[in-house]
């Protein structure tokens, strides 16, 4: 949370005072996730380089409405998560919501964030299943895909996540349940042990960047 903190006080110092090392620093805390995200959300590798550049301008351009509150990366996601929907509707996509998920209310997943806090990813360590685990989140539905994006490679909590997506911590939860189950799913269709841990899950994505 500290250093959530402190990249909200790195924005305050370059915009009220110019400090552009103090932006510089933002850049390479932020660049290499927030591209991951976007790549991964627009399946796209140029598409996603000229989103990234449009989310620094855009929030260079808001940065007169940001107020810090230690919720940086909430506010910079936002403008991501906004940005790849619209280039997803300008392309002529179609974003999918996950009905399952979209009627629920907060409460209707009671085992979801325990689930969550048993890293359901944890012992998986094997390079060679990078290219397993990058397949089974690429069959994932653009909404269960960007709850998980958002959760290992941006590594946002679950209330961030759903300031991020302007939806209730429960679809959030619900979601990333529904992920992880589909997930484990794709790995014993392909006859591998389902993963069993969250951190590692991150790892294994960033190591694919």
């Amino acid at each position: 949370m500290k250093e959530k903190q402190a990249h909200g006080r790195l924005f305050l110092r370059y915009r009220d005072h110019g400090d552009l090392e103090a932006f510089g620093q933002i850049l390479q805390d932020f660049e290499g996730p927030l591209y991951a995200y976007m790549m991964r959300f627009l399946r796209n590798p140029s598409e996603a380089e000229d989103a990234l550049q449009e989310v620094w301008l855009k929030a260079i351009r808001r940065a007169d409405s940001y107020r810090d509150r230690g919720q940086f990366s909430s506010w910079i996601y936002r403008i991501a998560h906004n940005h790849c929907l619209d280039v997803i509707r300008r392309n002529g996509r179609v974003v999918e919501l996950d009905t399952e998920t979209e009627q629920s209310q907060p409460g209707c997943w009671p085992s979801a964030s325990e689930e969550m806090a048993k890293s359901p990813f944890e012992n998986l360590e094997e390079r060679e299943l990078v290219e397993y685990l990058e397949k089974a989140v690429a069959t994932l539905s653009p909404a269960l895909r960007e709850v998980f994006i958002l959760r290992t490679t941006a590594d946002l909590t679950f209330r961030e996540i759903s300031e991020v997506l302007e939806c209730p911590i429960g679809t959030v939860l619900g979601r990333m349940h529904l992920a992880v189950q589909k997930i484990r799913k794709q790995f014993e269709e392909m006859g591998l042990t389902p993963p069993d841990g969250e951190n590692a899950a991150t790892g294994l994505i960033e190591n694919a960047s």
